[in-house]
This record gives structure tokens, C-alpha cells and sequence, in this order.
């Protein structure tokens, strides 16, 4: 049983969200919840979400900027340049409408500053009983030793270490791509924002967060 009442996966989007709810799901067997939608659509099931998903599970995916249904929270945070890269390929894949780069760009910049910043004083207040922060480039690296701080360290979970292993194993990126899509699931370690985004926009980016980027590369 999990440890907190109601756990938040709090992140941005494309900051690792879904792919930390299949390695928690099958490391332990818990099934999560998207906090604004049941998750049925076809998006949805390109990223083979329905088959973890259980609308009233206390672990709750959100994107947004609200502590309050949560006793608890997992704050994913992704390097800002790889995240809004990753999101406006996302749009582009899904058929997202982006009425002008630019403007998308900038808010998205704005948005994911907001947000870091928004759980970092969640965490500094002390407002939540328990708090986990997970630096995606971490999970990346040492997928096992992440997880393991996840399920086992913070969700309170007795679990072996083997079956930490094994799921790091079923969640790799080919096996993703075969339960869902490439188009969900399509970069993983080969991800470079400069092959998306300009040195404009590189800039652009880098003048907004440049606050809170500092707290996730420096902050413990």
C-alpha cells in the first residue's frame, strides 16, 4: 500500500509523466490517474496509458498548479529547452493547432518557469506532508536507482530490488514504442533541442527560466 493518501506526479508536459506512471505500474502494480481527463482518447492510447490508468487511484498525473487535493507529491522536472523542444514536436505529431511559434514558444517558456517554480515553493514550505523530486536527465541515466528512490524510499513500497529491474526493463524505449507508438514515445536518449528549436529561440528560452533552471541543476 502506498505510504500518502494521494499522491501528485506533478511535471510539465513531456517531462517524463507517463513513462514514470508504466515504470511505478510495473514495478508495484499501481495504477495512476490523469487529474483532468479519463484518458480514452486515441493520443491516450498511443502512449498505452488505459491499460495503467484507474481513475480513482490515489497516485494522480496533473500538469497544473495546485497542491491542494494532495498530501504528497512526485515533481518531475525536465531540462526546459528538451521539454518545450519535445512538446512543440508533440503538437506537430498530434495535430496540435499553434496559431504562431513564437507566441507558443514564449508561453511555454513562461509556462514551464511557473511550474517548477510553483512545486519548488510547495516543497520549501513545507505544505506537503511528503515531497520527491525526480531530475529527468537523472532517470535517464540510472533508471534503476531513480525508481527505487520512487517506489521504494518515498511511496514506501516493499518491493525487491528485482522487480525494480525488471520493470526499468519492460519500460524500455522499444518496448514503449510496441505497446503504444513511436509518435508517442519517439527520441528517448537521441533527443537534441537544437534540432528543433532555433538560437533564437534557444535564447529566448534560456532569458525566461533562467532563475529556476539554476535550482535544477544546482538544488539537492
Amino acid at each position: 500500500m502506498m505510504k500518502y493518501k494521494r499522491c501528485a506526479l506533478a511535471s510539465y508536459p513531456r517531462s517524463g509523466n507517463t513513462w514514470m506512471r508504466h515504470l511505478i505500474y510495473n514495478a508495484v502494480g499501481l495504477k495512476s490517474a490523469y487529474i483532468t481527463n479519463p484518458e480514452t482518447g486515441d493520443v491516450h492510447k498511443s502512449a498505452a496509458i488505459p491499460e495503467i490508468a484507474d481513475v480513482d487511484s490515489p497516485l494522480v498525473k496533473t500538469h497544473d498548479l495546485n497542491t491542494r487535493p494532495f498530501d504528497a507529491a512526485i515533481h518531475i522536472v525536465r531540462n526546459p529547452f528538451n521539454a518545450i523542444a519535445s512538446y512543440l514536436d508533440y503538437c506537430h505529431r498530434f495535430n496540435v493547432p499553434i496559431q504562431r511559434r513564437s507566441w507558443f514558444i514564449k508561453t511555454e517558456a513562461i509556462g514551464w518557469n511557473k511550474h517548477s517554480e510553483y512545486w519548488r515553493l510547495a516543497r520549501e514550505s513545507g505544505v506537503l506532508e511528503g515531497y520527491h523530486r525526480v531530475r529527468y536527465e537523472d532517470l535517464l541515466v540510472d533508471t534503476n536507482g531513480e525508481l527505487w528512490k520512487v517506489v521504494h524510499d518515498f511511496l514506501g513500497f516493499d518491493i525487491d530490488p528485482g522487480a525494480v529491474e525488471q520493470a526499468v526493463t519492460d519500460c524500455s524505449l522499444a518496448k514503449m514504442q510496441a505497446k503504444g507508438s513511436e509518435e508517442f514515445y519517439p527520441k528517448g536518449f537521441s533527443r537534441r533541442y537544437s534540432d528543433t528549436l532555433t538560437r533564437v529561440e534557444i535564447d529566448q528560452i534560456g532569458h525566461i527560466v533562467r532563475y529556476e533552471l539554476a535550482h535544477l541543476i544546482n538544488d539537492e
